[in-house]
Parts: C-alpha cells; structure tokens; sequence
C-alpha cells in the first residue's frame, strides 16, 4: 500500500509539474525513516525557486502585517536611484563619482553570501576582454569582467553585515568611471533566453 500511495503521490507532482512548465532535476526519499518506533510515511514534497516578474501576481503572505516586524523593499529601478543619487551628489559637491546600490546575494552552486550591484550610475558595469589577449598573449574567449559587482563585493568587505554603515567610499576604479550615467546594473543581468533557471 505504501509503495502504490507513493507511486501515485509521484505521478501527481509530475502531473502538476508538466502542467506549470516547472522541471524536476532530482529527487530524494526514504521508505525506512521513523521516529522512535512509528514510522513516517513518505511525503514527496516539490520546492521550487524561481523569479517573479511581476509582483503584483505573487500570492500574499502575512509577512510584515504583524506588530514589530518591516518588510523592506528593494527600489523599484535600482538604476535610476542610482542616478538620482548621482545628479544630487554632483549637484552638492561638483564632484563627478560613479554611484553603486548593492545588496546580498546567494550563489546556486557556491556557500556564503556576498553583494552585487543592483544599481549603477557613473561607472561601467563590465570590462569586456573577450578577443584581447592575456599576458602570454593567448586571446582571451569568456573573460567578461563582472567590475560592478566586484565592486559591490569589496564594498561589502569593508564594513561589518551589522554596521548599519549605509555607504562605503571605494578608491582605485577611477579607470572604470564614466562621465555619463551609462547602461546601469542592468547590464549585467542575463537575458531570458540565457537564463540557466527559468
């Protein structure tokens, strides 16, 4: 009766999955798990991760409605925050910075957290050495410099998680400065059709 309850339990999820276009990559049951002496039926369970783009179709939770609690939202075009930020520095001090907004940042296939840049203004996102060589003169294929997110990285290094420092100067990129705002962090961001998750 187990092996026949699974088996369809299986079939369902795969059923459901097909339906929502969601892929199954792997899975992982016991049929031998128990606590103490009553034994735990197995329970196929579907976890999915993914990327909304559009919140307003998101399904609502309670988070942030409770006493105490704040739910903080990340800016609607990190880009053009960036760029508001930029223009009222130039306009305060005549000084002419690249500005960066970052925030954490997990990897797939790697442990830790760091940050990458969410909005840029002032500074190139990416150093393209696709077709230079390197110094052996081999010519260089991938190499794509990913220097606004280095940068956020850095940044992050320089003050402690908890500091609550909101802003950390970074000295030496002047080489990847840009007198106009240029393309923002967005440059960065893959289109669909390369997206590994989606």
């Amino acid at each position: 009766a187990v092996m026949w309850q699974f088996a369809e339990a299986v079939r369902g999820l795969a059923d459901g999955c097909a339906a929502l276009g969601v892929p199954v990559t792997g899975g992982n049951v016991s049929f031998y798990n128990q606590t103490g002496t009553t034994p735990i039926m197995p329970t196929p369970v579907v976890g999915v991760l993914g990327v909304i783009d559009d919140v307003t179709r998101r399904i609502p939770t309670a988070m942030g409605t409770e006493p105490g609690e704040t739910l903080i939202l990340l800016p609607r075009d990190p880009d053009a925050s960036a760029r508001r930020i930029r223009a009222r520095l130039r306009e305060l001090t005549g000084a002419s910075v690249g500005v960066l907004i970052s925030d954490s940042f997990g990897r797939a296939w790697r442990h830790g957290q760091l940050d990458v840049a969410i909005g840029l203004a002032g500074m190139q996102p990416l150093d393209d050495w696709r077709g230079r060589t390197d110094a052996t003169g081999l010519e260089l294929r991938a190499t794509w410099l990913a220097v606004a997110d280095g940068a956020a990285a850095c940044a992050d290094l320089a003050r402690a998680k908890d500091s609550r420092q909101p802003v950390v100067i970074i000295d030496g990129l002047e080489r990847f400065l840009t007198d106009e705002d240029g393309p923002g962090a967005t440059a960065l961001l893959r289109p669909l059709q390369e997206d590994l998750f989606r």
